[in-house]
């Protein structure tokens, strides 16, 4: 007798569901691959289950991503809040109903830039992205030091949208706008303010410099002069938030390189020691400076062979800043090699600092700038940052570790030690190896004559 449907055990009925797919997707004409122009990635598994905070919303969602997540729920007052003073700004007889039909009509486009598949139809997704984006766009004003107050609207006070108090109650929330998989493309914003200001080349400029000043409140170093970057289409291919974040960061490292070309002579030191970067500490008592660059970008990482000074970018270690750095380096591991200047710089830093004692050195030096935690603190951020990333050094890095280990052992201390292990260590090691057989030899035999003459005074 056969099994009915609901007798079928559930391992089975998902069995079966599984190859209904499998062949179903095989069988398809359109193509499943992901499309190119994805920039708002699934980070791997391995990274969220090290370090869930750093990539996971913890208070306010931003895009379909984590939509459904209940514990996201209490910011949605905020956000209808936010398209109410959006809607105040629209001109003439344009309403919400007209942004929610313009932003409909992209939903191709904004569904291509996830990774993950939105399962919501597209009316639902331009209602998420007009009360989302209208939300991010108040944020960056806020950020921006625009339009922080609204007379019209003086009876919800809203702190998040106050500049003076929104780094103090609103951590949180910035922390959040800056995860990767929490983002929503810069074309929905660059519509809702189109349809602000009624003119294409206006909203982009008006988004630019929003985006530039709202990232000097993300942007980890220092000494970056944000008013030397010029409005250009390049930007709004930075796709997201974070993407342009990136851009202003690949910028700043953009002349990154060794002060001069590395010799041959390099390549034959790395082969005859097989020698890993020394620490910042070893590197200061071989007689090697390490000073900040105070420049803005080109040479951030420069190491000058006639003085032994290696120059580092200052960093500033705030709330918000290892959240920056991981879910920079995550997006940049979906992103050709070339533009991984965050991993190489990372994994640069994680070669140099060893011990605590290596984070005070460069916080001595005026190199970090620890606003939260302390010097063992930095140390196991550090230490944590590369775990479940691979890291690849561009070929300017390549150099500048090569001529930091060749300045480093050209230092006497350094030469002295290399003398002493090359010369003496294998004649030392014999000697003793040596000495302790003859001692063993001796002790041998004079056991086993107190053992016979022992067994003769016996007898």
């Amino acid at each position: 007798m056969a099994l009915s449907f609901s007798e079928v055990p559930s391992e089975d009925i998902r069995q079966g569901e599984w190859l209904i797919h499998i062949k179903q997707g095989l069988q398809a004409q359109e193509c499943i691959a992901r499309p190119s122009t994805v920039c708002i990635f699934n980070v791997p598994k391995i990274l969220v289950d090290l370090k869930r905070d750093a990539y996971l919303p913890q208070v306010v969602s931003i895009g379909p991503c984590y939509q459904r997540t209940t514990d996201l729920h209490g910011m949605e007052n905020h956000k209808l809040r936010a398209a109410q003073r959006m809607t105040r700004r629209l001109p003439g007889k344009t309403d919400i109903n007209s942004v929610v039909a313009e932003i409909e009509k992209m939903d191709g486009q904004i569904r291509d830039k996830y990774e993950k598949i939105i399962y919501c139809n597209s009316e639902t997704l331009a209602w998420m992205m007009l009360l989302d984006g209208s939300f991010l766009l108040e944020l960056l004003r806020t950020l921006a030091g625009k339009d922080q107050t609204d007379s019209s609207d003086s009876m919800y006070f809203e702190p998040l949208f106050d500049k003076s108090r929104i780094k103090s109650v609103g951590f949180a929330v910035l922390g959040d706008i800056v995860k990767l998989e929490n983002q929503i493309p810069l074309l929905v914003l660059d519509k809702i303010l189109q349809l602000e200001s009624g003119s294409q080349k206006e909203s982009q400029a008006k988004l630019f410099d929003l985006l530039l000043n709202a990232a000097s409140s993300f942007f980890p170093f220092k000494y970056l002069q944000l008013s030397r970057f010029e409005l250009d289409s390049s930007f709004v291919g930075r796709e997201h938030f974070l993407g342009f974040l990136h851009g202003v960061t690949l910028s700043f490292f953009s002349g990154t390189e060794s002060a001069s070309a590395a010799s041959s002579s390099s390549s034959t030191v790395q082969r005859r020691f097989n020698y890993v970067l020394p620490s910042i500490s070893r590197l200061c008592k071989a007689g090697i400076c390490i000073r900040p660059y105070t420049g803005d970008g080109g040479m951030a990482l420069r190491f000058d062979k006639e003085t032994s000074v290696l120059y580092l970018p200052v960093l500033m270690i705030l709330e918000t800043t290892e959240t920056v750095l991981r879910n920079l380096m995550a997006m940049e591991a979906f992103l050709p090699l070339e533009l991984q200047v965050v991993s190489c710089y990372v994994g640069l830093m994680k070669s140099l600092i060893f011990t605590e004692k290596d984070v005070t050195q460069l916080r001595m030096a005026g190199i970090f700038y620890i606003y939260v935690g302390n010097d063992a603190q930095v140390a196991q951020l550090w230490d944590s940052l590369c775990k479940g990333m691979a890291i690849s050094s561009l070929q300017p890095l390549k150099a500048l570790k090569t001529e930091i280990t060749e300045g480093y052992r050209s230092k006497w201390r350094v030469r002295l030690m290399d003398f002493f292990i090359s010369r003496f260590t294998s004649h030392w090691r014999t000697t003793i190896s040596v000495l302790a057989a003859t001692l063993i030899f001796v002790f041998t035999l004079i056991q086993t004559f107190s053992s016979m003459y022992g067994f003769n005074k016996g007898s």
